[in-house]
């Protein structure tokens, strides 16, 4: 049986991968130049295609990225997946880094580890810091929690000791 066409466009009205993040970026401001595929990629990892993240890097270093920034972005684009970990999970955001990895060209690796180094107090401090300049001293959201589910909340919260 044929799969049913969900968004029930005809197939010559499909547009191809290139054409489609073509509309993307022409959407966006060009002072967003850099914003528009780094929501592309989290949203690709998130929904587990790691084949598509890989797709859409390699076209970013063909058409959209100039050479001279290509190592930086290159940079910018694993830190926002790294920092997606905690929202996405590990394992997604894993296969789309390895996904990630298979298509940098060598001059594009970075093996160092910038986190190497962290102190792991100062690390916990400074996620608490930002945890309540989005969530304030508000407890209403730390009591609720751990009533709804306390391994969410020991798992997310850290047994509800980050101040929510």
């Amino acid at each position: 049986m044929e799969r049913p066409n969900v968004l029930d466009v005809p197939d010559e009205m499909a547009l191809s991968r290139e054409k489609f993040y073509a509309v993307l970026a022409a959407r966006i401001q060009p002072t967003h130049r850099p914003r528009w595929y780094l929501s592309a990629l989290a949203c690709l990892a998130a929904l587990n295609h790691q084949d598509e993240v890989a797709s859409l890097y390699t076209l970013l270093l063909k058409s959209y990225i100039p050479k001279e920034e290509q190592l930086d972005l290159t940079r910018k684009i694993r830190e926002a997946l790294v920092i997606l970990v905690g929202i996405i999970g590990a394992a997604k955001i894993g296969n789309a880094l390895r996904a990630l990895s298979e298509v940098t060209p060598d001059g594009l690796r970075d093996p160092t580890c910038y986190r190497k180094w962290e102190n792991h107090e100062h690390a916990v401090a400074r996620g608490r810091d930002f945890a309540k300049s989005i969530y304030g001293e508000n407890n209403e959201r730390g009591r609720s929690s751990r009533i709804a589910s306390p391994d969410y909340d020991f798992v997310v919260l850290g047994n509800g000791n980050i101040g929510l």
